[in-house]
């Protein structure tokens, strides 16, 4: 419960209406995102730090993690989240929506750890106050229960608090015919309004992608963002690893390290700036901090000691920082 008045919803005026633990109790179906989430609550800074930590670790995003974050920016001044690739034209998107049919769907495809999801709740964060947000978390064997749901976040309120839900599902198969039920719900229920009854936000992930990626260019983009945003908190931090994705080849040349991936060489920051003494093929840890692309572990091997490129890569176990620092890791 946000504060003493209970849990809001925002309406078409662009104001609140307040409802019970009876509503709440009745939308079991639905993660819904309050317009006054954590507003006056005594916010365990601990548990947020944690969660933001937990985050930064590959976690799914928490919607404490925004507002943290919008509270950290406000008191601080700091620079909030930093917007994902396709976060205005998503924005723009839905407020096409809200002048069209009474239900409507937005496909948002994304490769899975890509940031999709974060994608898809940073949106519903920033509009909660604007829509009804709210995401499908329970189990989706009964179309009509969770349809059913929907409407009642609708009509929360009386006809003319009434305004559109935002809803984030993660379930193609699901779609066609949520919406359909949806529908349904409307004619028997006999609702008419002025507004869209729901724009359904469906993130769907496929493994690939029909596109090139230019590495090299988010790459830069990290750093850049890095450079603008964190370095000068972090200066004199030293930035622990958030992932490591593999042991790959490289090769140094003119004291820079460049990762060889999928026939494109990608520059990395070097942990050890002294293991690239010369010029020459290596192999290395791949990891990631907020910084940037990281190579840990760098040795120069025998050409035996390649990873060949036709090879499955086997599940890395993440090598500990301690021996990458007392000398080159073995495979």
């Amino acid at each position: 419960m946000a504060n003493n008045k209970g849990s809001s919803l925002s309406n078409a005026r662009g104001r609140e209406i307040y409802v019970g633990r009876e509503f709440r109790d009745s939308i079991s179906l639905l993660d819904v995102l309050y317009a006054n989430e954590f507003e006056e609550e005594d916010i365990d800074s601990a548990v947020a730090k944690k969660t933001e930590a937990d985050f930064y670790r590959g976690a799914p995003p928490q919607w404490l993690n925004f507002y943290w974050d919008e509270r950290a920016t406000s008191v601080d001044k700091t620079t909030p989240f930093i917007k994902r690739d396709g976060y205005s034209e998503l924005i723009k998107n839905i407020q096409k929506r809200r002048k069209r049919d009474l239900t409507s769907t937005i496909k948002l495809l994304h490769q899975p750890g890509s940031g999709g999801t974060t994608l898809a709740k940073q949106v519903l964060w920033d509009m909660r106050k604007k829509l009804r947000c709210a995401v499908l978390t329970g189990p989706t064997s009964d179309i009509t229960a969770i349809a059913k749901q929907v409407i009642h976040l609708f009509t929360a309120g009386s006809q003319r608090n009434q305004t559109t839900v935002l809803l984030m599902l993660e379930d193609e198969r699901i779609q066609q015919n949520l919406q359909d039920a949806i529908m349904k719900e409307i004619a028997e229920r006999n609702i008419t309004t002025h507004v869209p009854v729901v724009i359904i936000l469906n993130c769907v992930q496929h493994e690939k992608m029909g596109f090139d990626v230019d590495l090299n260019k988010h790459v830069l983009e990290m750093q850049e963002s890095y450079k603008n945003t964190y370095k000068k908190h972090l200066r004199s931090r030293y930035l622990r690893p958030l992932i490591f994705l593999a042991k790959v080849n490289g090769v140094v040349r003119q004291h820079r390290v460049f990762a060889c991936v999928d026939g494109k060489e990608i520059e990395v920051c070097a942990y050890q700036q002294s293991k690239v003494w010369m010029s020459g093929d290596v192999c290395f840890y791949l990891g990631f901090t907020i910084r940037g692309p990281v190579a840990y572990g760098i040795h120069y091997p025998s050409h035996s000691d390649r990873i060949k490129e036709e090879e499955p890569r086997k599940k890395l176990e993440v090598p500990d920082i301690k021996s990458m620092k007392d000398g080159a890791v073995r495979s």
